[in-house]
């Protein structure tokens, strides 16, 4: 098998590899009522354990995923593929059972091991992604990994609620583990491949043991890619717990299913334009760029929608269109660190960045519920959108200025010239004993690249 070839067959299986996750994710929300029924809660013990079975995948994922990248990094993608891979299964497994026998506690057990598997395998799934792609369509496999994992949410919407009121609803939870075992067995065949092409390729030898401390060589544009990550990032999720309500209140008093099914418009226009995007990305570069036009977008719209009067005399749905085409546009972060970061250490990196969003992501949808009990007409809500929209464009600017000063614009050009231009490439290397940014008889770009982190310089070839 031949290497284009068998890359592109890599790329179909690291795609389906998160599927069963995204469809197993939200069968709660999608059960919310059948739940309610089910279990025979009230309305306090019903919001009371949707949110609960939210918070017990989020909580622990503050800290997993760094943890989960750095043993990946440590002890190989395929080990840790096939070990998360059984736990998201188990972890489901456990949610289907509780809510077989009707006890609820071990629904909470599943989701909390659900929860501590998916995010961390998130983390593989990008690993192995950035290793074959890596300086040629990088950010057009993410983008296929991001939309093959967005159709399982899609199926969950169509097809879970179907199965519950036609056949029942604990077999619709059961179904959901079919998809985690189906993705687990994708994840088995990749790692297969994976392993036959380590075992033709030439080995590549490491001068030290990776260790935690090479956190500390990050360079600052990381720090702040993981600042506008996060700010932007809390316009989306937190936007998603309310939207249907939101509609409701705002266009659709009296069709609450029209309301619920709009909702789909961002994350279905958004899972068909991340290829083109990803496309984009890798052959013409401009990724700060896009994030700064992302979050002009996200902020605009807000404002829209905040501030527009509902009824009859507009509508919701070119705003909605406008978002799934900034959510598309999200993509672009993730190749912006694996080029800041290189392969070395790329897992504990990609793994960092999902902690700080999922503590963003634990924080701001409380926050948001504070704001709608508040102000039920949303508008406070609308304009805290529109202010950490603001915020991730502010960063961003500065992230582009940074950038272009002290890298040449390395994150503004196409994959292969990012990946080719050994002088500015970002690479994780700690300072040789004795040699620090001050030293007089360093050019005075070295001694500002030294002080923004730890970029690959040759010091002799630096000394004047």
């Amino acid at each position: 098998m031949n290497l284009p070839s068998t890359r592109w067959l890599v790329l179909g299986l690291s795609s389906t590899l998160l599927f069963g996750n995204y469809y197993a994710y939200d069968i709660p929300a999608s059960l919310s009522t059948a739940f309610a029924q089910h279990f025979s809660f009230t309305p306090s013990q019903h919001q009371y354990n949707l949110n609960l079975f939210y918070s017990l995948y989020s909580l622990p994922n503050t800290v997993l995923p760094f943890w989960g990248g750095y043993l990946v990094d440590v002890y190989g993608t395929a080990k840790m593929v096939w070990w998360l891979g059984i736990l998201v299964c188990l972890g489901q497994a456990l949610v289907a059972l509780g809510v077989q026998v009707k006890w609820v506690w071990v629904v909470w057990v599943g989701r909390l091991l659900f929860g501590v598997g998916a995010e961390s395998l998130s983390v593989a799934q990008t690993r192995i992604t950035t290793k074959w792609f890596r300086g040629k369509d990088l950010a057009l496999a993410l983008g296929m990994n991001l939309s093959v994992a967005r159709l399982g949410t899609v199926f969950n919407d169509l097809l879970t609620p179907h199965l519950a009121y036609t056949i029942s609803t604990p077999f619709a939870v059961w179904f959901g583990l079919v998809t985690c075992l189906f993705s687990l067995t994708c994840g088995i065949l990749l790692i297969r491949l994976d392993r036959i092409h380590d075992s033709k390729a030439s080995p590549v030898a490491r001068t030290e043991r990776l260790s935690l401390q090479i956190v500390k060589s990050y360079p600052l544009t990381f720090w702040m890619l993981c600042l506008i990550l996060c700010l932007l990032y809390a316009t989306v999720i937190p936007f998603n717990t309310i939207h249907a309500e939101f509609l409701q209140n705002k266009w659709y008093k009296d069709d609450p299913e029209k309301a619920a099914q709009l909702t789909s418009i961002p994350d279905t226009l958004s899972a068909i334009l991340v290829p083109f995007i990803g496309h984009f990305s890798d052959t013409r570069g401009h990724r700060v760029k896009t994030i700064i036009l992302c979050g002009i977008l996200i902020a605009s719209i807000h404002g829209y929608l905040g501030l527009v009067k509902g009824g009859s005399s507009s509508s919701p749905i070119p705003a909605l269109v406008v978002l799934g085409v900034s959510y598309a546009m999200l993509l672009t972060f993730w190749p912006c660190v694996a080029i800041v970061i290189g392969e070395e250490g790329s897992a504990t990196a990609f793994g960092l960045t999902t902690s700080f969003l999922n503590i963003s992501l634990t924080v701001f949808p409380i926050l948001v519920a504070r704001l709608t009990t508040l102000d039920p007409t949303f508008l406070f809500t609308e304009m805290f959108f529109v202010f950490c929209a603001l915020g991730g464009v502010f960063f961003a600017v500065l992230l582009f200025l940074v950038d272009r000063k002290l890298f040449g614009g390395l994150l503004e050009k196409p994959e292969a010239e990012a990946e080719g231009d050994d002088d500015m490439e970002y690479t994780l290397v700690e300072r040789p004993n004795g040699i620090d940014g001050s030293e007089e008889d360093l050019e005075g770009d070295v001694e500002e690249l030294w002080d923004v982190g730890q970029v690959g310089v040759d010091v002799d070839d630096a000394k004047a």
